[in-house]
């Protein structure tokens, strides 16, 4: 068990990402920098797919770090530890099943449209990934009737330092928010969505034995 010594280095990694996540947050609204943005919505992506380990632990704080990028833990707890690790791109994946029908990733007859346009607009399912999940998840939480977990607030926390520690107006910081936002969504889709799992030499449910 000699690799588990590095545990603390990874939690102190991730702490510096959440860090800087929130620095550069602060400083894009300061200098009114969409570029410092940008690299406020990378450090955003890190720290999604930093958080995403802890799923598969107990119960611990650092798994709401993921709260930050709008998406919810919980959610992610049964899609991506329970569905996905068990039973990878494959029909029983929610992690496929989510995103069908504007990306179908098992190898089916598709129509001209899903085969050849997803080329096209498959950017902008990524970039409004966070956000389409932030509101399907409040539509669910309001049509049974839950309590609204303290975590849905996580991601406005940036947005509040934003606006607390400049002198910039809501408007601004909250389109500098929705910014970050929507560069952090599309790095996550096409690096942890696309890249990392659906390479054409990755196995996909229905391929030919190879």
């Amino acid at each position: 068990y000699s690799h588990l010594q590095y545990a603390g280095k990874h939690k102190c990694a991730l702490f510096f990402i959440i860090f800087l996540c929130t620095g550069s947050a602060i400083l894009a609204a300061y200098f009114r920098s969409f570029t410092i943005g940008t690299i406020a919505g990378m450090a955003l992506t890190l720290t999604a797919v930093a958080a995403h380990n802890f799923f598969h632990q107990k119960d611990n704080f650092r798994m709401y770090y993921f709260d930050f990028t709008m998406m919810h833990h919980r959610e992610w707890r049964v899609s991506h530890a329970l569905s996905h690790h068990l039973y990878t791109n494959t029909v029983y994946d929610l992690e496929i099943s989510s995103l069908e029908p504007f990306l179908q990733y098992l190898p089916t007859k598709k129509s001209f449209f899903f085969r050849y346009l997803s080329w096209i607009y498959s950017p902008l399912v990524y970039a409004l990934m966070y956000l389409g999940s932030y509101i399907k998840s409040i539509i669910q939480i309001l049509l049974i009737r839950e309590r609204l977990p303290l975590s849905f607030i996580l991601p406005f926390t940036v947005l509040a330092a934003m606006v607390i520690s400049t002198s910039e107006p809501l408007t601004f910081c909250t389109a500098m928010f929705a910014w970050i936002i929507t560069i952090s969504s599309l790095c996550f889709g096409i690096i942890g969505v696309n890249a990392a799992h659906h390479h054409p030499d990755i196995f996909h449910d229905g391929d030919t034995p190879r």
